[in-house]
């Protein structure tokens, strides 16, 4: 090999090891960028049928999947429509035909919805710390435990509250306590009587087959292919885990939002299992640990809870994982409910689920965008 063909094939290596690392490079990072992570409230992770929007900045339109609801935006379903809103990490908010609300503030602390007709159901976590609150157009239902909730609003402004999981508040001062199995009215008084939790419509149906599709592709995630999206997005304070009790995981492969919680062994409102969860091996150390929280003498740390100066408090999902973990598990089968519940040691994490197979059949038709997003939620 004479000089010249040496210093070529040199260059040539050069050249070939560097496009590598420039690949290499590229490949690291849309792996970091192939699930996209958010703490935020509001988005809009389903569609089906017309759902329109008037946004609070004066303009309006076609409500699609993937938009992010704000405060002072008034949604409304035409008929044989749905829409699925992310709440607070792990609490989705699906809301029936013929239905409008808006939302008051989206503070995951202190997330209050309001709900001016139609119907809604509420799948949520929640800690003394940490409620789902809804008005009515005759009062307020706060969501004071994890649970599966139903609101619906009559014609003339009265509401009731079905409870099939969880515990509610209904009013304000002196409020009405409504437990599992019982469905609370709020009119011109409040009442409370018995429903059978085991008579479900449609409404019900797909709004717990949602819950367990959802769980399912939580169940599907592996921590590797997480993990650098994970801390990608702590890096650049994106979340944190004082802030709620877990993440929502856009999966491309599903093209929604679910829900993975800090910690492991989780169970959703209805009883499916979100398999592991987030292990310690995917939480920068820093963030996992209690922490010292500082206040002034007389002050309040949280909406529901006065805490001494310097007590250590921990994150708020050890609570709900503790409650989450003490309540009975549901099987895998179809007729399920919080009512039938068996025993289930890892969840309801199928070893041949698909999540591209599972996800529903969008029906909505072509929309005509004219609000503000065009890309996933982030």
């Amino acid at each position: 090999m004479n000089r010249n063909t040496f210093a070529y094939v040199v260059v040539v290596l050069f050249l070939a090891l560097g496009c590598s690392g420039v690949a290499a490079q590229s490949t690291r990072s849309a792996a970091a960028d192939k699930y996209l992570i958010s703490a935020r409230a509001g988005g809009v992770n389903y569609i089906q049928g017309a759902v329109a929007i008037a946004r609070g900045d004066g303009t309006g339109g076609t409500l699609i999947k993937g938009d992010r609801l704000e405060i002072g935006d008034k949604v409304s379903t035409n008929d044989a429509a749905r829409a699925e809103i992310l709440l607070n990490p792990g609490s989705f908010m699906r809301v029936g035909s013929v239905s409008e609300f808006e939302f008051i503030t989206t503070a995951l602390d202190d997330l209050q919805i309001r709900l001016k007709k139609g119907n809604a159901i509420f799948e949520v976590f929640a800690t003394d710390d940490f409620r789902v609150t809804v008005m009515t157009p005759k009062g307020r239902v706060s969501m004071i435990d994890s649970g599966v909730y139903r609101i619906d609003v009559r014609p003339g402004g009265d509401a009731t509250v079905a409870v099939t999981e969880g515990k509610a508040q209904l009013g304000d001062s002196k409020a009405t306590v409504v437990k599992s199995g019982r469905v609370g009215t709020i009119g011109d008084s409040v009442a409370i009587a018995k429903f059978d939790r085991g008579k479900r419509d449609e409404m019900d149906e797909w709004s717990r087959s949602r819950g367990k599709d959802l769980a399912k592709v939580t169940a599907s995630l592996k921590q590797k292919d997480i993990r650098a999206s994970l801390i990608s997005s702590f890096n650049n304070n994106r979340w944190g885990m004082y802030d709620s009790f877990g993440l929502w995981i856009y999966n491309p492969f599903y093209g929604a939002y679910s829900f993975l919680p800090f910690g492991n062994r989780w169970y959703s409102p209805y009883g499916f299992g979100f398999g592991y969860g987030m292990d310690w091996g995917t939480i920068p150390w820093w963030n996992r640990n209690p922490r010292p929280v500082y206040v002034s003498p007389g002050t309040s740390a949280g909406p529901a809870r006065q805490r001494r100066p310097g007590a250590i408090v921990s994150p708020p999902y050890t609570a709900v994982e503790r409650q989450s973990q003490r309540q009975t598990r549901v099987d895998n089968s179809q007729d399920a409910w919080p009512t039938q519940r068996s025993g289930s040691a890892r969840g309801t994490s199928d070893p041949g689920f698909t999540p591209a197979a599972s996800a529903p059949v969008q029906t909505s038709q072509p929309p005509v965008r004219t609000s503000r997003r065009t890309s996933p939620i982030d």
